[in-house]
């Protein structure tokens, strides 16, 4: 009898096989930015680096042509949840899978953009936090600048043409060249209102948008609950 009890003890306290083992969360990062803020704001919910949850990070270094591409390797990688900046990463992501849920962060209006459904029900597997709400995008009449080389040209043409005033979005390429646009803005007495407040820090005249980095850390409460199992189809999304 005491064998017997000896050895119950024993099986109690082994290790789990391998092979029982529940896989690591890992979250996918999808966005050309530091992603600390996420990561401080899981570190306050308990997740720790290596231990709970690893991360795979993809970065466009300004060409958004690449987020479809690495949007599909994150499904590859077999990621549990997708955390995307902007509305071209958060596209790539939701057009590379329909089973992995997306949290976006700092898009525009999801909405108009076929990102969500709705405010209350998302539908799909989008939710997360954006910079505009629902019918809030203003739709003046558009620049579209894909890399650092077309900047000079569209910014002397919108001089030229008298243009009283200039509308920035977060864009991955616009933010590799902000300190360029708020140069040009301020030297040509240009008013400029930009997506994010980082960007009135460095020296823009306005912001119409949230700090981007508040709102990559509570990007990190849907993590959680998606982690435990909350649906995105069903879990409201933010815009504030």
């Amino acid at each position: 009898m005491k064998k017997a009890l000896a050895l119950a003890l024993v099986l109690s306290l082994a290790p789990p096989l391998v092979g029982d083992m529940q896989p690591m969360p890992k979250v996918g990062l999808l966005g050309d930015v530091s992603w600390e803020p996420l990561k401080q704001g899981l570190r306050e919910l308990g997740y720790v680096e290596g231990k709970n949850l690893t991360f795979e990070a993809g970065r466009s270094e300004g060409r958004p042509a690449r987020w479809p591409d690495f949007a599909v390797e994150l499904g590859r990688l077999k990621v549990h949840v997708i955390v995307s900046l902007g509305t071209p990463a958060t596209l790539a992501a939701k057009q590379s899978t329909t089973t992995i849920p997306v949290v976006m962060t700092g898009t525009g209006d999801p909405v108009c953009t076929g990102l969500v459904a709705s405010l209350s029900r998302p539908g799909g597997n989008v939710t997360g936090l954006s910079q505009l709400g629902a019918g809030l995008a203003a739709k003046p009449q558009s620049v579209e600048v894909r890399s650092g080389e077309e900047f000079d040209q569209a910014f002397v043409a919108m001089i030229r043409e008298h243009r009283s005033a200039l509308q920035m979005t977060a864009d991955a390429v616009h933010q590799l060249h902000i300190d360029w646009i708020v140069a040009f803005a301020s030297r040509n007495r240009l008013p400029v209102m930009y997506q994010l407040k980082e960007n009135v820090v460095r020296g823009g005249l306005m912001s119409y948008g949230a700090l981007q980095a508040d709102q990559m850390r509570r990007a990190a409460t849907y993590v959680d609950k998606i982690l435990e199992g909350a649906k995105p189809a069903i879990f409201p999304w933010s815009n504030r």
